[in-house]
């Protein structure tokens, strides 16, 4: 047996062991549910989920970083990751709602682009897309930049997400209670208002 197999199956021991001391529910709505390893596809914390591991592992040419950080990022499903990032979309006019630390996709938020999948400019946001116009012409593109949330005294509140549209100098309000625009506004003295939220 090498040295780095030798390593791969302690790591996968003290990965298996630290999963079986995590939180356990308090009962049937306990707010960090966790599966028996009976339940698991990875064999448990015995000898087979090690060798699993470790043969995954072997396979894919992991070293015990990888596998450290790969436990360090997994977020099994039915759990809310720690944080949650508003990314801009760029040209696509849309903000990204993603889950840290699993980079899941939370949520596609329809702002200066019509969103079929969601009904977006299709009978509903119509208003709000009609709000950024520019010289009286619908412009239904964007090219979302620099989201910021809103504060209160200093303090982030949570309450609204601002992001601009650096190529028509538009600014849109998201309301994070139900992740919808709210309201487009068109800055009447500026080409472009990148980083305008700031």
């Amino acid at each position: 047996m090498s040295v780095r197999h030798a390593m791969l199956l302690l790591l996968a021991g003290g990965l298996g062991a630290l999963a079986s001391c995590g939180p356990q529910a308090s009962g049937p709505t306990g707010a960090n549910p966790t599966r028996p390893a009976s339940q698991t596809t990875g064999g448990g914390n015995g000898a087979g989920g090690n060798a699993r591991l470790a043969a995954v592992a072997q396979q894919r040419n992991l070293t015990p970083d990888d596998l450290v950080a790969a436990a360090m990022t997994y977020t099994p499903s039915g759990r809310h990751d720690e944080y949650i990032q508003f990314a801009s979309g760029g040209h696509s006019g849309q903000v990204f709602v993603i889950g840290v630390p699993s980079m899941r996709i939370l949520r596609t938020i329809g702002v200066f682009t019509p969103e079929p999948w969601q009904g977006y400019g299709y009978g509903v946001g119509n208003d709000i897309l009609a709000q950024g116009r520019v010289n009286g012409r619908d412009v239904l593109w964007g090219d979302t930049h620099h989201p910021a949330l809103s504060e209160t005294r200093g303090d982030y509140d949570g309450q609204f997400l601002f992001i601009n549209d650096k190529a028509n100098a538009r600014v849109a309000v998201i309301d994070l209670r139900d992740y919808e625009t709210r309201q487009i506004l068109k800055n009447p003295l500026s080409l472009s208002d990148h980083g305008g939220t700031f």
